[in-house]
């Protein structure tokens, strides 16, 4: 009596410290297959000279249009106007309510299309709105020293642009760049170096003063990989999303190699104007979702199998199920005989019965139906991939088909024979269960 206690209560002890599996709850999702790469923006750019020396004073912002003979800068000659901004730089500049209107707009821009793994980023963009606040602040200042002063006036020389288009002020070595002529090492973010044309000193006579965009016409150059092509093979178009804006754009494209690096070129005629500060653009490419069922790649493992023709699979007598065979064995007096046997069907396609090993020795014999074929089982070893399922109580593989995965999460088809359905439980470890393990 005592021994039954002590064992009961260890077998109480036991279960009670069992660690009881982690189990996942299968449910419809998605995958998005869109592709992401980063490409340089390649635009037809010519960088004007100043043809007189002096302190440059701007009239355009960048990212205005200007046309044919409109003044894009003054050369103050003498430094008068610039001694009068240096003067006022830190008095107080009122600026209009569209000026903090775009300031603000050009942050929201930013914010939405920030990622931590571009942090570089960063530090152009405080270039960028550094620049801005002074362009505008300039403005004003000038217009002040200006109004109604000849003789200030008088140190001015306007300069016009030759021909129409969009203006910046920066230069990063990138003017001249096509998309045949890029070359690997100028899609290196950490290398890039982009300057200001705007830098407060006095300009020699036939340095770069800004820069002139002559089209709408622009287009995107990212190296892609071979998965991307495969995906586009089908289509001219491609969607796609740049720096994360609310909308997408259809844009013609095209493969091409240089060298032994594959690219895409993609050639947008409009949004120029909205990425004319940025050299590097985040571009997603869009695909369609991967629609199925959501499981952990965790839970993902491999079954090794026997597997038979379907031809030797049978229902015996008065049965209309097919879940049997006909296996050969030896009588008393060595005479070859059959018996019927049930098997565990794990999976069935059109050609092949899927089982457990454990139905079966590998040098067991069966027989086909009215016939005298035979199959050995051990000559038809398979491995299977699927998961667990924990519904009963007991590990139950079941096979899976995927469709798309990332590295946490897969995306599998829904309403195949011998799977999983929304809602079945599975086990998250897949790969430390065993086939009719108990569970709980």
């Amino acid at each position: 009596m005592f021994v039954i206690v002590v064992y009961l209560v260890i077998e109480v002890f036991t279960k009670w410290n069992e660690v009881k599996p982690s189990v996942y709850c299968v449910e419809k999702s998605y995958i998005d297959n869109d592709y992401v790469v980063t490409g340089v923006a390649l635009r037809d750019e010519t960088l004007i000279n100043s043809t007189d020396s002096g302190y440059i004073n701007y009239y355009i912002r960048s990212g205005d249009r200007v046309g044919k003979n409109a003044i894009v800068y003054t050369v103050d000659e003498t430094g008068s106007v610039y001694d009068y901004l240096a003067e006022k730089a830190g008095d107080d500049v009122k600026l209009a309510a569209s000026d903090y209107t775009n300031i603000k707009s050009r942050i929201a821009a930013f914010r939405g299309a920030y990622s931590d793994d571009r942090f570089i980023t960063v530090y152009s963009f405080k270039y960028d709105l550094s620049n801005m606040v002074l362009e505008m602040s300039n403005d004003v200042l000038i217009e002040k020293a200006t109004s109604g002063n000849n003789e200030i006036s008088g140190t001015f020389k306007s300069v016009s642009s030759d021909s129409s288009g969009v203006i910046c002020y920066y230069e990063d070595g990138y003017e001249n760049v096509t998309p045949q002529s890029i070359t690997k090492s100028q899609f290196d973010e950490n290398a890039y170096k982009k300057n200001s044309l705007k830098t407060g000193d006095i300009i020699n006579t036939g340095v770069p003063v800004y820069k002139l965009i002559n089209s709408e016409e622009w287009n995107i150059v990212a190296p892609v990989t071979e998965g991307i092509i495969h995906d586009l093979k089908d289509t001219d178009v491609v969607t796609i999303q740049i720096n994360n804006m609310d909308y997408d754009v259809d844009c013609n494209y095209s493969i091409y190699k240089i060298g032994d690096e594959d690219y895409i070129n993609i050639s947008l005629n409009k949004l120029m104007v909205d990425f004319i500060e940025e050299r590097f653009v985040e571009v997603r490419i869009k695909q369609p979702k991967s629609n199925g069922l959501k499981i952990p790649v965790s839970s993902i493992t491999t079954l090794e199998v026997n597997k038979f023709p379907q031809g030797f699979l049978t229902a015996g007598e008065n049965s209309t199920t097919k879940n049997k065979v006909l296996k050969r064995k030896f009588d008393e007096a060595g005479n070859v005989t059959t018996e019927l046997v049930s098997v565990n069907i794990i999976m069935s396609d059109e050609a092949y019965v899927y089982i457990s090993k454990s139905d079966f020795d590998p040098n067991d014999i069966i027989v086909k139906p009215d016939s005298d074929e035979t199959f050995r089982i051990g000559d038809g070893v398979h491995k299977l991939t699927g998961v667990y399922s924990a519904n009963k109580g007991t590990a139950e593989f079941k096979i899976i088909e995927k469709i798309n995965e990332t590295d946490e999460f897969c995306v599998v088809k829904e309403g195949l024979d011998y799977s999983i359905a929304p809602f079945d439980y599975i086990l998250l470890d897949g790969e430390g269960a065993t086939e009719g393990q108990i569970l709980y």
